[in-house]
């Protein structure tokens, strides 16, 4: 796995040619693409993992069904082959994919791809494995007939681009522009109906050489007709992956600025950052500016759920994130001074070294985001008046205007009547205003994942409240 993810980030080459036109999304459409559709069922069929999902249903039985007695194909045996030999999977398989052609018939190698430059930057790939997959796969293709499967879905596609396409059009695009100083390259937006919660950036580069662009979204949902939908969840995914075609050649130009502290801070967070396949430290700096760079977004344009997007990074071993955003103020403060995000590169180096000189200091903040309960009246087990018509529960921090009440797992307690629930001023006090009975046992949960604070951190566990009254 290590292997997989060190060269992650080498599909995209060092010099990125960005085109003099500002394209924007209007000039964007996204498709899908039956050189992906193909690999992916490909990788299915070899029970790659991260392939494997029934989130179309109707169209992963579609797939079952017609090439079922193709699993012990040669080309399904040589890619569990290469798969387990050279950790052929993920994002390497997009990788060849966004080299290849059909046409007439035919899967081949693009005659305007540099297929030599895939083997420096994907060390998974060497020209061997790459002549027997396409060889085999064009074998396949045929064999199967897989065109004509592929033109049996034209309507589910059609569908499925539609929909992407609502979501993707609502991304402020001259944002990137305006951030990285750079226009939006041209590029290709790529739906994956097989690829699941997968999703990866896409450069190739030309044998004249220029780079072809693109993003591979994967499909999650799909509505009452089992067509693939996506909504607003969606946008942080896409300006990720575009992200990347910024961030990376940033980064390997200014690497050795970061490096000294990723390798101090990632023994401590190690076993965290390999769950989400982030295997090393160079990943780390990779991984942490692009992530800093999609939060930048939500700064400019939040959408409710910014805070969110930042807990979700921390969670992930990223426990600075909030305060690293937070220093982009000063980025966003003197724009005369940093007229691009490559500008302010130095300043988050320095940054990443105040965390790594002090990292028992940022664990330490880190655990404090986390709301705990610090008073609760009636106390716990206590005997009250049933004259009482509030109950307050008190957190150690500011919460959001959410929460979430049931009955305990306890026959004998009843949960007192909620007659209206507001937050104090503060938002550090949770108010019931309730009305009471005399000689009772009341007794209520608070469940945990819905008393966020004011950073998205939830309380660790349910918290159980009970007392009696006289």
């Amino acid at each position: 796995m290590s292997k997989i993810i060190r060269v992650r980030f080498g599909f995209i080459t060092i010099t990125i040619l960005f085109f003099s036109i500002n394209f924007s999304f209007a000039n964007l459409n996204a498709k899908v693409d039956e050189r992906f559709e193909l690999t992916s069922i490909i990788f299915r069929l070899a029970n790659a993992n991260e392939f494997v999902n029934n989130n179309v249903p109707n169209y992963v039985q579609d797939i079952d069904n017609y090439f079922k007695s193709y699993k012990n194909d040669t080309l399904i045996k040589f890619v569990k082959r290469i798969r387990e030999d050279r950790g052929i999977g993920y994002d390497a398989v997009s990788n060849i994919t966004g080299h290849l052609l059909i046409t007439k018939n035919t899967v081949c190698i693009s005659p305007k791809v540099n297929i030599h430059n895939l083997c420096v930057i994907d060390d998974r790939w060497n020209l061997n494995n790459i002549n027997t997959f396409v060889k085999l796969l064009n074998k396949f293709y045929k064999k199967t007939g897989f065109h004509n499967f592929y033109v049996k879905h034209n309507s589910l596609y059609e569908k499925t681009q539609s929909n992407f396409n609502v979501i993707f059009n609502q991304i402020e695009s001259n944002w990137f522009q305006s951030f990285f100083g750079k226009s939006l390259p041209n590029q290709d937006i790529i739906v994956n109906l097989c690829n699941g919660s997968s999703n990866y950036s896409l450069t190739v580069q030309n044998n004249n050489n220029t780079n072809t662009y693109g993003i591979i979204i994967g499909c999650v949902k799909v509505d009452k007709n089992r067509i693939p939908i996506f909504d607003e969840s969606i946008i942080p995914t896409i300006i990720h992956e575009i992200c990347h075609q910024y961030t990376v050649p940033l980064i390997k130009s200014n690497i050795k600025d970061f490096l000294t502290s990723a390798n101090a801070i990632f023994p401590f967070i190690e076993d965290k950052m390999r769950l989400f396949a982030y295997g090393d430290p160079e990943t780390l700096i990779y991984e942490n500016i692009n992530r800093l760079c999609v939060n930048a977004y939500f700064k400019e344009y939040p959408n409710f759920f910014e805070q969110y997007y930042i807990k979700n990074d921390e969670d992930v071993g990223f426990i600075w994130m909030d305060d690293m955003v937070t220093s982009l103020d000063n980025f966003y403060n003197n724009r005369e001074v940093f007229k691009s995000f490559s500008d302010y590169l130095p300043q988050l180096s320095c940054f990443m070294k105040y965390v790594s000189d002090n990292f028992e200091t940022v664990q330490l903040l880190y655990k404090e985001k986390y709301p705990v309960i610090v008073s609760v009246f009636p106390n716990i087990n206590s005997i009250v008046s049933d004259s009482i018509n509030e109950i307050r529960i008190t957190f150690s921090r500011p919460m959001w205007d959410a929460s979430s009440i049931s009955v305990t797992n306890d026959s004998t307690l009843l949960k007192p009547k909620l007659k209206l629930t507001n937050w104090s001023d503060d938002k550090k006090t949770f108010v019931i205003s309730t009305e009471l009975s005399p000689n009772t046992n009341y007794g209520f949960t608070l469940n945990h994942a819905l008393f966020l604070s004011d950073k998205a951190y939830s309380l660790k566990d349910d918290f159980i409240i009970k007392f009696n009254t006289k």
